[in-house]
């Protein structure tokens, strides 16, 4: 059952007395508010789960070539999901949500003041030529309905929450949860819990508060001005979405599918050791196994006595295969006794190392 259902609400805001009395009332009498039913649900857990997914009906998509696989993510305006999702996967064709709005504002002005009756296509001149990439891409089925306010598909969402949460999600909402304690504790209102430099170990995180007011807007809902906080949208400019388009033309034309799985399970250390030793000198490898199963987790450590050694491989094998599996190369988040680490993991769904996928 979805948290709207069990807390008698839908996807209308809970803002009323009587709608506050409502929510309240059903979270005692279902004995809601306990440590038995925290759930993370975030962008980190969401994206490695629909991108495998992606990867199994990529799996699908191999072998046979008559069909189109369809896969909609969640997200009603903003598609960072799928951009995320399609930088990890590499899809023959990826429609982003915000490159289609700007391409049917474009279509919809050309309509209001032109005929389009040429065969030869002069209009899409007009379009910017982001917009007719795209429109170039996308199937010809697709192109009549980028004239309709909206486009109609099977949904593919809410497998998501059937998965457990990343670490990453897991200490992030315990990181903002503190922040957030800390915050009523010293009687500051008006702020919105944060926490910052992400990228560095959780230890490193920095938490603390952001004024609302810096990031809302005032937008029309239900014929009332009402401030709201304003959407974060995919930046067409911005260096992601610049990097998937520098790609879309390879992979519409060549399969270049990304499978985000673990490692084989019958890959070994030697294997792995040997993989990796034409780059340099490798001091020690350490693939980690299930305490009770003994089987693969799928992750490992191949440890480099020089650093630029341990950089090479990284940049040769990153995204190659191995045992019939596409590696996926970061580096270890910090030094294992000193020696630079090169970690040969896949991102998956759920990760029970104690480091994030």
């Amino acid at each position: 059952m979805g948290g709207f259902d069990m807390i008698c609400s839908g996807r209308d805001k809970i803002e009323t007395p009587e709608q506050f009395k409502q929510a309240e009332e059903t979270t005692v009498k279902l004995d809601l508010d306990g440590p038995e039913h925290k759930c993370f649900f975030g962008f980190d857990t969401a994206c490695k789960i629909y991108a495998e997914v992606i990867g199994n009906v990529m799996v699908d998509a191999r072998s046979t070539g008559k069909y189109y696989h369809f896969v909609r993510l969640m997200g009603r305006a903003a598609s960072h999901i799928t951009l995320e999702c399609a930088l990890q996967t590499h899809p023959n064709i990826t429609i982003i949500g915000e490159e289609v709005q700007h391409l049917i504002e474009e279509l919809n002005e050309i309509l209001a003041h032109d005929v389009v009756v040429d065969e030869a296509g002069m209009w899409k001149k007009k379009l910017r030529s982001q917009s007719r990439e795209l429109l170039s891409y996308s199937p010809k089925e697709f192109r009549s309905n980028y004239c309709l306010k909206e486009i109609h598909m099977g949904m593919c969402s809410y497998e998501g929450r059937c998965g457990l949460p990343t670490n990453f999600d897991s200490n992030y909402c315990y990181a903002l949860g503190y922040a957030a304690g800390a915050l009523l504790h010293s009687g500051k209102t008006g702020l919105i819990s944060s926490v910052g430099n992400l990228g560095a170990p959780v230890e490193e995180w920095t938490v603390g508060g952001t004024a609302l007011t810096a990031l809302m807007d005032v937008e029309r809902r239900q014929w009332k001005f009402k401030p709201v906080i304003k959407k974060a949208m995919v930046e067409l400019e911005g260096a992601p979405f610049k990097k998937f388009a520098s790609l879309r033309e390879e992979w519409v034309f060549k399969n270049r599918y990304v499978r985000p799985v673990r490692l084989s399970w019958s890959l070994n250390e030697k294997s792995l050791k040997d993989a990796f030793s034409s780059y340099g000198e490798v001091t020690e490898v350490n693939i980690i196994y299930d305490r009770d199963s003994g089987r693969s987790r799928g992750f490992g450590f191949v440890h480099f006595s020089k650093e630029e050694d341990a950089v090479c491989a990284k940049d040769a094998m990153d995204g190659k295969a191995l045992s019939g599996r596409p590696l996926r190369i970061s580096f270890a988040l910090e030094r294992v006794r000193g020696e630079p680490v090169v970690v040969p993991r896949l991102r998956s769904t759920g990760d029970y190392s104690g480091r994030d996928t």
